[in-house]
């Protein structure tokens, strides 16, 4: 991770392949999950807490949950992920770089890889994933999820 966060722009998105790309990302949020797990624990105890984030991978959440319905995986068709990056200016914020396209594409590849590893963790652990493609609300999406944590 830290590493990581002493490359330059060029180095991370434009002179990596997005497999050595996703390899470090997943490491780095594993490395760091201990620290994630720590602040969780250190939260009160009657209360509902809902985690989220890139780094929350299923084999290394599987372990600290007592049953598969505490935990739930959202993840993007290619096709979401795409629309996503555009809408939140990834696009724009690469322009600047030697290879803009390169950048583009290899943030997108790095991005697909890590759903892919997550979709592979989650299949074999039997937990839940849901695939966000676009064609549900956000109303419909968040029932799912309330059923899935029997919150409804």
């Amino acid at each position: 991770y830290r590493a990581f966060m002493e490359m330059d722009e060029e180095e991370r998105w434009v002179l990596r392949t997005p497999q050595a790309m996703a390899e470090g990302t997943i490491g780095g949020w594993t490395e760091r999950f201990a620290l994630v797990i720590e602040d969780l624990l250190s939260m009160p105890r009657d209360s509902k807490i809902i985690a989220e984030g890139p780094g929350f991978f299923p084999e290394i959440v599987e372990p600290v949950i007592s049953t598969s319905r505490q935990a739930v995986w959202l993840v993007p068709t290619p096709e979401f992920k795409w629309a996503s990056m555009k809408g939140r200016g990834k696009f724009e914020r690469r322009q600047k770089m030697s290879d803009p396209e390169r950048a583009v594409n290899n943030h997108y590849q790095r991005d697909m890889l890590m759903v892919e590893h997550i979709r592979r963790q989650a299949v074999q652990r039997d937990l839940l994933l849901i695939e966000v493609d676009g064609t549900r609300s956000l109303e419909e999406m968040s029932d799912m999820v309330e059923k899935h944590f029997e919150l409804s």
